[in-house]
């Protein structure tokens, strides 16, 4: 165990075949835990898309980021155990600064939308926070509904066609279109769609016109139906 986790430690290379899931799967958690440390930051910019994929691989799968979390948790209450006891002002500087790095792993690890990894990158974070909690609405849907008809096939499609279906096989390394914008987007929300950048906008107005269309084609509303229209009211800030 590394009690001092702030010192510098030697490179560890990002492995990345067969991918870096893959590798990840059959690396220790030892192993695992090391790598992170190694690349709290990106030391190489040449190698900052592997960087990039291997904290969207971490943050995607729950028992990584469980056990990255925790070696972060442990290395901040190191920090803060230190902090306490340390007197040289130098140490101090570079706890301090390690506090700092590992705070913002953590952060990486609870991104709104971190499991859609590269696609998530396209949208700004308010935009994340939204998307994620619309896509998390129609999910439950899709997972409550007892019966599928047409009408929901519809509305969970949308999932897909953005890249953003949780229940997809994620595929870090493969290179997603970038969707077309729509300029008008959201325009009609004022100071709500204001805080999305273009991307954001576009794609939370594709989801909610999917919604408005699965409420108005569907003629027998279900319990879960009605759940979800009223979350997905909340979330646009439209409700009456």
């Amino acid at each position: 165990m590394n009690t001092e986790p702030w010192r510098r430690v030697a490179p560890i290379a990002i492995p990345t075949q067969p991918s870096i899931a893959g590798a990840l799967d059959t690396t220790s958690d030892e192993d695992v835990v090391a790598l992170v440390h190694a690349n709290l930051l990106p030391r190489d910019p040449a190698q900052r898309g592997a960087w990039a994929k291997l904290w969207a691989t971490i943050a995607a799968d729950e028992n990584l980021t469980n056990l990255v979390s925790e070696a972060l948790d442990s290395w901040l209450d190191q920090a803060d155990d230190a902090e306490d006891t340390e007197t040289d002002p130098k140490t101090l500087k570079r706890i301090a600064k390690f506090r700092q790095t590992a705070e913002s792993a953590l952060d990486r690890l609870d991104q709104p939308l971190a499991w859609a990894g590269p696609v998530a990158r396209r949208y700004n974070r308010p935009a994340r926070r939204t998307l994620d909690d619309l896509v998390t609405a129609i999910t439950g849907h899709r997972d409550n509904t007892a019966i599928t008809r047409a009408t929901d096939q519809d509305l969970w499609a949308v999932l897909a066609e953005l890249h953003l279906d949780p229940d997809s096989e994620l595929d870090l390394a493969a290179r997603i279109p970038n969707p077309e914008i729509d300029e008008d987007a959201l325009a009609e929300t004022g100071d709500w769609g204001a805080k999305f950048m273009q991307p954001g906008r576009t794609a939370i107005a594709e989801i909610l016109d999917a919604v408005d269309q699965h409420r108005e084609d569907t003629a027998d509303a279900t319990f879960t139906d009605l759940e979800l229209w009223d979350t997905v009211d909340r979330i646009a800030d439209r409700r009456a």
